[in-house]
């Protein structure tokens, strides 16, 4: 089988109520040329039986198996099996928005001959209220205009239009694999590690306004089941890598990225502390910024 235009990555734990929605959203893109990489990371709901149904109605979606090792884990799999000229991540609760915006965001990325393309992530919520993130975003940026990731990563971070999470980007494979770029096994947050790092390793990241991704806010997930002290422990982590990350920017044409970075350490100390206020109360802030 030749190689596909898109690879995207779908963790699956214990998720078979989500399934349908998930899958149809990218089975009915108008790009047609994908591949679905369906990571089951030990599901034991019968997630399984919904995704080897569509393995067998379609060969773009393939299926593999592991113990359950987590979300961070269940990514780098998917990373390691990826074809695809671009990369893009999907949870297995969450769903694309619109059948054309894959279409869209590949578009940008291969015309701009980008690293990542920049999409718009939007919170859906049981009662149907949905906040879109980053929408700030539009009047720093222009649709289509190529900047450097790490004057993108710095002005968002400065005018609080930041968006942290994975798959609110589209990334080239080979950028991917040339900045070895992979999840931290075992935390929580992980997302909070890698955006910043993937943005500000970015030579070209290409901005486009095309609102992609719908996420599925609901009790049970990761985010709200996860223990507050089990967070924290995975922000420290995160704030201390990220921090001797920063410290390698030097010099006055890195500076900016270099204030950014700490920036957002800084606000993760400020999180982490917060999760466990007994523990760090009395634990000087931020004292690298």
């Amino acid at each position: 089988m030749p190689a596909p235009f898109l690879s995207v990555i779908i963790p699956v734990y214990n998720t078979r109520t989500y399934l349908g929605k998930c899958l149809d959203s990218l089975r009915n893109q108008t790009l047609r040329d994908w591949e679905a990489i369906l990571v089951d990371d030990g599901s034991t709901d019968g997630s399984d039986e919904v995704l080897k149904a569509y393995t067998e109605t379609d060969e773009r979606f393939r299926y593999v198996r592991q113990p359950n090792g987590g979300l961070s884990v269940a990514r780098n799999t998917g990373l390691s099996l990826v074809r695809g000229t671009y990369v893009a991540f999907l949870d297995s609760d969450d769903w694309f928005l619109s059948v054309d915006c894959l279409e869209q965001l590949c578009k940008a990325a291969q015309t701009s001959e980008a690293d990542m393309a920049v999409g718009h992530t939007r919170s859906v919520y049981p009662d149907g209220r949905q906040i879109e993130w980053g929408t700030v975003q539009e009047g720093l940026f222009t649709v289509g205009q190529v900047y450097t990731g790490g004057e993108y990563f710095a002005r968002c971070f400065t005018e609080d239009a930041y968006v942290p999470m994975v798959y609110n980007y589209l990334y080239s494979s080979a950028f991917l694999q040339q900045n070895l770029l992979s999840f931290e096994p075992g935390l929580i947050h992980e997302d909070e590690l890698w955006t910043p790092m993937a943005l500000t390793s970015a030579w070209k990241v290409v901005y486009t306004n095309v609102a992609h991704y719908a996420y599925r806010q609901r009790e049970g997930s990761i985010m709200q089941a996860t223990m507050a002290e089990k967070r924290a422990s995975s922000l420290s982590v995160i704030v201390r890598k990220l921090r001797d990350y920063a410290l390698q920017f030097t010099g006055d044409s890195e500076g900016k990225t270099r204030r950014a970075l700490l920036q957002d350490v800084a606000q993760l100390e400020r999180i982490a502390a917060g999760l466990r206020p007994s523990s760090m109360a009395l634990k000087p802030l931020a004292d690298h910024w």
